[in-house]
């Protein structure tokens, strides 16, 4: 980067790192303190603080931009500290009763308003310098905007390593050091170095010993599901961060054996300990209640593959039906779930030597990525409850094992005569996924091969039993026997009906129901049309209310900030400062379709990479490195008409979408260099175009000779960012990705009209 000081390289770059770890840290966080899948809060926050600290710098700063650098990076240190402690604060003292189960609109709303205040200062911080940056050297922007995007690149791959691997702390001492080092890059003596090094050393040791920066949730309440817990006082054991959750192993308070439980972020996924008998029960049909009707319908599994396996609480279950004789696997998202089945304090369960014998597997893997690379055939395919009775879960891997081409996945590795069972979850979607899947193979007597049974009040608790090779009448007779033996209604039998709910998804036109497929993975639809701001008090109960609600909230309160900043950068200030309203319109437009093309982009090559840590840092590193490049690239080769980006993006989003569409499927057992390779090829070049529209804007700015207002479009195209990231993320619930997607093209494409030279 010719012409540029070293100093000022290392700021964006520092900056980028800075930046994107304290995102994803604060991603982490809050998908257990507020919950609900809003973790994805901490995006609109960041943009939002990067939008305020541009236009401090725009309408505030008269100074020496060189000063407010300095400020601006001396200052990162010890303001990303204090929000880190507020946020540790809020949490223990305003919000210490975390569990999903007890949030309402009023909770949500104070959790997002309070969050969002004490994380906002680092990226106001973050919005002044870089804005300074970019404005102090216009014809080196898209270097300094590579330098940016680059850092951010870092940051995002170092922070889930951090997190994953060594822990909380350990991510939290990251973001600290790299604070640190912009901190250093701009002191402008040895005094301030000085200081600033006698701060880190005190924060690293708070870090270190978890003063100020550990949570202290209720035990109790974290454990509310569980009552006898509840009654007898609960407390934690052991608390694990990583990519996946916040996982909290809960027992008897005052005990150090006894029951355990494990609960994964803030009740969105609980997990039961059940201690294993090496001589099975007489009566273990009994005393194994649901996971017992297979054996009771006759069928003598070999060979059982569990999904959401958890602690193997269900694999134990199936030993002891099986008699100890058949081959388990079962298969668990959670690498820490896993590893605390050989906790030594757990050693009165005696899980390790159930889980060392001959044949029994419990492995910590993606279960999609499972289905597509394991060979095995299964007589029984178990599917444990996977949170979505609590969560009503619209986000997250997992989701991918509730779609349609999961379902095909399933069916792939049953043995004939076997059977697929779903206990305790929403079936509605599955039972849709079935049936197209059998019309699609031109087979028929559908209905012959299910079995619903639940409370008809609660079918976010249904049971579901699909047998291919269909159900005979005696299978139907135990199916209904054991039904009302445990208070629940048989609410669909072989060759019987259904109830209504059920009987819609049997003989509806399939192209009336909502498909849940690897494009649209998402079980729980958000209800704009209900939405109000004051919510409706009889449906606040709702747990999949509440979280479309908090989703449709945070939209809505996006769009009217970005509405007034639109007018005030385009009505305040001097001539010279203000944004002309064609730039104004130009920014919202690219802003928002940006993140409409790139989280949905992400979302589907999640599935592509499997791992949950991997999924995110690779697609976020890829998406930023290639923006780097784009912006880098602007300097030597400017295209003529703002319609030429436009187009470019509409070209290479389309071929990233037919690109992924082809290959996918075979690339799912393939390494995971191969992989990221892919990845790389199919958002690179989306991502390189993308990476030009916002040093186009400045370029014809400062040819214009307008370079005083831009300090404020760096404000207005994270704003615009602020929105659209909401938006998508809200959007792809209903729509599925591939629409988001082509809607962002559509709004980089009108972009081009106030884009184009006049």
């Amino acid at each position: 980067m010719q012409g540029l000081p070293r100093n000022v390289v290392a700021t964006a770059l520092l900056a980028g790192v800075v930046s994107l770890m304290f995102e994803l840290l604060q991603v982490k966080l809050l998908s257990f303190f507020i919950g609900k899948s809003m973790d994805v809060l901490a995006i609109p926050i960041a943009l939002l603080g990067l939008a305020i600290g541009s236009m401090f710098r725009h309408f505030a700063w008269r100074g020496d931009p060189r000063v407010l650098l300095d400020r601006a990076s001396v200052a990162t240190l010890p303001v990303a500290a204090v929000s880190l402690l507020a946020l540790f604060a809020a949490a223990n003292l305003l919000f210490p009763n975390v569990h999903v189960a007890y949030a309402t609109p009023g909770t949500e709303a104070a959790k997002i308003a309070v969050y969002g205040l004490v994380g906002l200062p680092p990226y106001v911080l973050f919005g002044a310098l870089l804005s300074t940056l970019f404005a102090s050297h216009p014809e080196h922007i898209g270097g300094l905007y590579f330098a940016d995007l680059a850092g951010a690149a870092i940051g995002c791959a170092l922070l889930p390593v951090l997190l994953t691997w060594l822990g909380l702390p350990a991510a939290i001492a990251g973001v600290l050091l790299a604070a640190f080092a912009l901190g250093v890059a701009r002191a402008g003596s040895t005094r301030i170095r000085a200081r600033l090094t006698g701060l880190l050393a005190v924060l690293l040791i708070m870090v270190a010993t978890g003063i100020g920066f550990r949570e202290h949730v209720n035990p109790t309440v974290l454990a509310s599901v569980f009552g006898d817990l509840v009654r007898q006082g609960a407390r934690e054991a052991d608390v694990r961060w990583n990519a996946i959750a916040r996982t909290s192993l809960l027992t008897h308070a005052g005990r150090e054996s006894g029951r355990y439980v494990v609960v994964q972020d803030n009740g969105l996924s609980n997990v039961q300990v059940t201690p294993w008998r090496e001589e099975p029960r007489p009566e273990a049909l009994i005393h194994n209640g649901q996971r017992a009707l297979p054996w009771r319908m006759g069928l003598e599994p070999e060979d059982i593959l569990v999904t959401f396996a958890g602690m193997g609480r269900d694999m134990v279950m199936m030993d002891e039906l099986a008699g100890g004789t058949a081959r388990i696997t079962g298969v668990e998202l959670n690498p820490t779930v896993v590893a605390w089945a050989s906790r030594p304090d757990l050693a009165h369960t005696r899980l390790p030597a159930f889980l060392a014998r001959p044949g029994i597997r419990l492995l910590a893997r993606e279960g999609r990525d499972f289905l597509n690379t394991d060979a095995g055939q299964y007589d029984l395919i178990f599917v444990a409850n996977n949170g979505a009775v609590h969560a009503g879960r619209t986000g997250h891997t997992r989701k991918f094992l509730d779609t349609e081409e999961a379902m095909e996945a399933y069916l792939a590795r049953l043995k004939p005569g076997g059977m697929l069972m779903f206990m305790n979850q929403p079936v509605m979607e599955k039972l849709r996924s079935l049936r197209a899947i059998w019309q699609r193979q031109g087979r028929r007597d559908f209905t012959n091969c299910v079995s619903i049974f639940g409370d008809d009040a609660q079918p976010m608790m249904d049971t579901l039993l699909f047998k291919p090779d269909a159900m005979s009448m005696a299978d139907r007779a135990v199916v209904a026997e054991a039904a009302t033996g445990w208070g629940l209604a048989p609410l669909m039998l072989p060759n019987g009906h259904g109830v209504p709910r059920i009987e819609r998804i049997l003989h509806a036109p399939l192209r009336e129901l909502p498909a849940t497929t690897d494009d649209r993975p998402f079980t729980q639809a958000i209800d704009w049309r209900s939405f109000r701001i004051l919510p409706d008090p009889d449906r606040v109960a709702s747990p999949v209310y509440v979280s479309g609600w908090a989703k449709i909230f945070t939209v809505v309160l996006f769009a009217l900030v970005s509405a007034v900043v639109a007018l005030v950068a385009a009505g305040i200030g001097t001539p010279e400062q203000r944004v002309p309203a064609r730039w104004v319109v130009y920014l919202l437009l690219s802003g928002v379709g940006y993140m409409c093309v790139q989280i949905p982009l992400i979302a589907k090559t999640e599935l592509l990479v499997g791992n949950p840590l991997y999924a995110v840092s690779v697609n976020l590193a890829v998406f930023l490195v290639f923006n780097a490049l784009g912006a880098r690239a602007f300097e030597t080769r400017r295209p003529r008409q703002a319609f030429v980006l436009a187009g470019a993006v509409a070209v290479a989003t389309a071929g990233a979408l037919l690109a992924m569409s082809a290959t996918v499927g075979a690339l799912l057992s393939t390494p995971l260099v191969v992989k990221i390779a892919c990845v790389a090829l199919f958002v690179g070049p989306v991502a390189f175009v993308m990476g030009m529209f916002y040093p186009w804007c400045v370029s014809e700015l400062t040819r214009q000779g307008r370079e005083a207002a831009i300090p404020m479009t760096y404000g207005l195209t994270t704003l615009a960012s602020v929105l659209g990231s909401a938006f998508a993320m809200a959007a792809v619930v209903n729509l599925g990705f591939t629409r988001v997607i082509a809607l962002g093209v559509a709004l980089y494409v009108a972009s081009a009209l106030p884009g184009m030279r006049r």
